[in-house]
């Protein structure tokens, strides 16, 4: 059985069997490529899966659709209904998952108020740090921290933002109707790739669905402001954060990108 990624079948008396069971991570490849229906998993119920209907999907439409994705920020003054953002999370668990723990869990935010109230705390916090690291300690420290050299190239930014925000606008979220918070265990390296490619597929769905969206790098980077807030479980952590509305303007061109740098060996 080639597509089984951690080797559980092997040949015995020439037939495939499935010998090192404790190998497995539950990934169902060997079912999903079984056109006999002739394997079985006591995690996995037959029923449970679904035959993949014949779409034509051409190389050239889905290059434009991707091609066409933008950061929204600006949105009708519409909520999103609850059963547009259960199929927005119900695409995001199907993305790939560090061997397939799929340990991620979802918050979803559209209370308005709320959403004000976690866009002041992230400022607050961003102000806090910018009054702790004056401008001629970020230069100095910039020279051997990389993370507070990023700083000192944000500041000018930030400060933007924290004016923005004291004179009452929405700087972190802009005003979106909803927000989606993905969080995964704490001290575990790649429970961030998880949330992020959970994050892209809810993006792309969404987009299809007639939604805009944007990454909210600033919230992501203040994990535990926002954990404290939203009652994050214990030994969970915030990993992305993206807003979610209907968009307020449609663009009409596909915006150029830089030549990207690729070395082939």
């Amino acid at each position: 059985m080639v597509v089984c990624p951690r080797k559980v079948f092997e040949k015995v008396d020439g037939n495939i069997e499935p010998v090192n069971i404790e190998r497995c991570n539950t990934c169902g490849h060997c079912i999903a490529v079984c056109h006999s229906d002739a394997i079985t998993h006591s995690e996995l119920p037959a029923d449970s899966f679904r035959d993949i209907p014949q779409i034509n999907i051409s190389a050239a439409d889905l290059k434009v659709f991707l091609e066409s994705k933008r950061s929204c920020r600006h949105f009708r003054d519409i909520e999103v209904e609850k059963d547009v953002i259960a199929e927005i999370i119900d695409v995001g668990r199907f993305a790939p998952s560090d061997k397939n723990t799929q340990r991620r869990g979802f918050i979803v935010v559209t209370d308005r108020e709320l959403i004000k109230k976690l866009d002041i705390a992230v400022i607050d916090e961003y102000r806090k740090l910018l009054k702790l690291l004056p401008a001629v300690s970020r230069k100095v420290l910039g020279t051997l921290l990389p993370v507070v050299r990023e700083l000192d190239i944000a500041a000018s930014g930030l400060m933007r933002m924290i004016q923005n925000s004291d004179n009452g606008e929405s700087p972190v979220f802009h005003n979106a109707p909803c927000v989606i918070f993905t969080y995964g265990p704490k001290g575990v390296p790649l429970a961030k790739d998880t949330a992020v490619a959970t994050q892209h597929y809810m993006m792309l769905i969404g987009q299809a669905m007639g939604l805009g969206s944007c990454i909210i790098g600033y919230a992501q980077s203040r994990p535990k402001t926002i954990s404290r807030i939203l009652d994050v479980p214990k030994g969970q952590i915030i990993l992305s954060a993206t807003i979610f509305g209907y968009p307020a303007v449609k663009y009409g061109k596909i915006v150029p990108r830089n030549k990207p740098e690729v070395k082939y060996f």
